[in-house]
């Protein structure tokens, strides 16, 4: 049976590619073929948290921005990997438009979605449009598009050179573009506690 895959869930991506940071969203809304939580071949809701942290050794994105986390309950339970592939400015300044790759590991097979969405980086709220594009093992045959939305938050410890109020810039710098207002696409002040 094909399973059209209908959710809204929730991932932090860019909110601070600069620290490693950690950012929870919950109530993962999902329709998926799930013999564990349905009879074989029905498709059943799940609603779960998914936490990422940021990392850097072995991120695969072409801007360094990629995240790693769980999916504790539910079909979807395992691991998640997410690769920044794209990155551009909004239609107005606090907006962060980005795509990428989302990878769900589970005991039961894996789940690749691309993922697009808008993050707002004043207050860290995010909308997503996520495709499922492969899986494998018992999301061979899933297909769909899932929706998230959440807000970011985090903290985490930094040297001393980082100061109350210091400001960071994401800049674009692709095909040797200068360090110009023009090509930031966000920035973060720090608050130091």
């Amino acid at each position: 049976m094909r399973c059209r895959l209908v959710a809204a869930a929730a991932i932090s991506v860019v909110t601070v590619g600069l620290v490693p940071v950690a950012a929870r969203a919950d109530d993962i809304a999902t329709s998926v073929d799930a013999p564990a939580n349905g009879a074989d071949g029905e498709c059943v809701s799940i609603r779960a948290p998914i936490v990422t942290t940021f990392f850097i050794e072995g991120c695969t994105s072409p801007f360094g921005l990629c995240t790693e986390g769980t999916i504790p309950s539910g079909p979807l339970a395992g691991t998640t990997q997410f690769s920044v592939l794209s990155l551009g400015p909004g239609d107005s300044p606090e907006l962060l438009l980005y795509g990428g790759e989302l990878v769900i590991t589970t005991p039961d097979g894996t789940l690749t979605i691309q993922d697009s969405g808008v993050l707002n980086t004043l207050d860290g709220t995010f909308f997503e449009i996520e495709q499922t594009v492969e899986g494998t093992g018992s999301f061979a045959d899933h297909d769909g598009t899932l929706f998230a939305q959440g807000t970011t938050s985090g903290s985490a410890a930094t040297e001393s050179w980082v100061t109350d109020g210091m400001t960071f810039y994401l800049q674009d710098v692709t095909g040797g573009k200068s360090l110009t207002a023009a090509n930031t696409l966000a920035t973060l002040t720090m608050r130091v506690q």
